[in-house]
């Protein structure tokens, strides 16, 4: 079964959480935990095994140490709890009593329609915890939209445009020319393009240290802990992903991505952009040829109003849903397969780091492998068929 216990006080409330987590002992043999929170400390979290010594002999050290007037306490046969939360809601603890029944099921038809990853528990149960905790969007799915979502939430994801492209030209071309590239004029219209290169290359190599070393830190508690930094760690090594996709539109012609830092959302149209540079960085069927067209449309100055449809109900859309759903069917087994292996403390890190450091450059030169030789980047580009039918279709579709 399972039980949990929950006060709001207004004094300390720690001695009536164990006490009142205490009593529900007997509704569950194998984990226990608590978690408090005051304004003064912020979040405070235990968590012990509890099959062979009983719940006040467990946290009797941890109540003397833990502070706060907001707190939940939890006995389960099962899953390790309260998880702590970090989401658009803002940062929460979480706590589940219940059985489903037909887990295997749900979990089942999830995975074939793309839409979830699930954290796995040492004995290969599905903690049913997370299920109410990584829906970013709150559509009732969990895909690549959330994992977008939970990255640009990182402090310095979300990158200008203008202030990028001053940083990185200043001294390589004159102030006129930069004040020229920011407002509109390709790039390689005043700096040769092996140079531009060289740019591209650097910023993929200062994001790769960047991503390989945090995802390393953040590997080593192992554990309990894993529950906790396996979203951070996802947010920060997308994030790492998205810093560069940005930075490299932006080299290579594209405008600016909107992004509501208050709101923390995109528009859908822009949320199909970027879903078309992650299918790309990963290598995704037609993700490519989306992209290539959406540059082709851009470059030729064509209205916003088509580009958008293309994007959200158009010619260009079967192309997002499909790269969406092949994040949805293979991040599970061949992306997120790495962040697990944080279970096996210190060497889950060196795992952890060494995995991210090898995975992430081919991701990063496949889009700007793409991103160079575009209608927008080249001024000798070729175009090829399929971006000509797509084309053709939208502007049918608006006319």
């Amino acid at each position: 079964m399972g039980g949990f216990f929950g006060v709001a006080a207004k004094e300390d409330c720690v001695f009536d959480l164990f006490f009142g987590t205490d009593y529900h002992s007997h509704l569950g043999t194998r984990r226990a935990g608590m978690a408090v929170y005051s304004k003064e400390e912020g979040y405070n979290r235990a968590i012990h095994n509890i099959e062979n010594a009983p719940f006040r002999t467990k946290f009797d050290k941890d109540v003397n140490e833990m502070r706060g007037n907001l707190g939940i306490g939890c006995i389960s046969d099962f899953e390790p709890q309260p998880l702590m939360v970090r989401s658009h809601h803002g940062t929460y603890a979480i706590t589940t009593v219940g059985k489903i029944n037909n887990t295997d099921a749900i979990i089942k038809d999830l995975f074939a329609k793309g839409h979830s990853h699930f954290l796995e528990m040492s004995g290969g149960d599905i903690n049913e915890a997370v299920y109410d905790a990584v829906d970013v969007n709150g559509d009732g799915q969990v895909d690549i939209e959330d994992v977008i979502l939970l990255a640009f939430k990182v402090p310095g994801v979300a990158v200008k445009r203008d202030v990028f492209l001053k940083q990185e030209l200043m001294g390589k071309c004159s102030r006129e020319n930069v004040d020229s590239v920011v407002e509109g004029r390709s790039l390689y219209e005043v700096i040769d393009t092996e140079k531009i290169d060289k740019i591209a290359k650097s910023i993929i190599q200062n994001e790769r240290l960047k991503v390989s070393g945090i995802s390393a830190a953040l590997g080593t508690p192992g554990g309990a802990a894993m529950v906790a930094t396996i979203p951070t760690d996802i947010a920060q090594y997308y994030g790492c992903l998205l810093r560069v996709a940005q930075k490299l539109m932006y080299l290579y012609g594209f405008s600016q991505i909107e992004y509501d830092l208050d709101g923390q959302c995109f528009d859908t149209e822009t949320m199909n952009q970027i879903i078309l540079c992650m299918g790309v960085m990963f290598g995704v069927a037609n993700a490519k040829s989306g992209l290539l067209t959406l540059a082709k449309a851009l470059g030729k100055g064509v209205e916003k109003k088509l580009i958008n449809k293309a994007l959200t109900k158009g010619t260009i859309y079967p192309i997002v849903k499909s790269v969406s759903k092949w994040f949805g069917v293979k991040m599970t087994k061949e992306v997120f397969a790495g962040f697990f292996k944080k279970a096996i403390p210190v060497v889950g890190g060196v795992i952890g780091g060494g995995l991210s450091y090898a995975t992430f450059k081919p991701c990063c030169e496949r889009l700007k492998n793409v991103l160079k030789d575009t209608y927008l980047s080249n001024p000798n580009y070729e175009e090829n068929e399929e971006e000509l039918e797509i084309l053709d279709v939208a502007y049918e579709s608006v006319e």
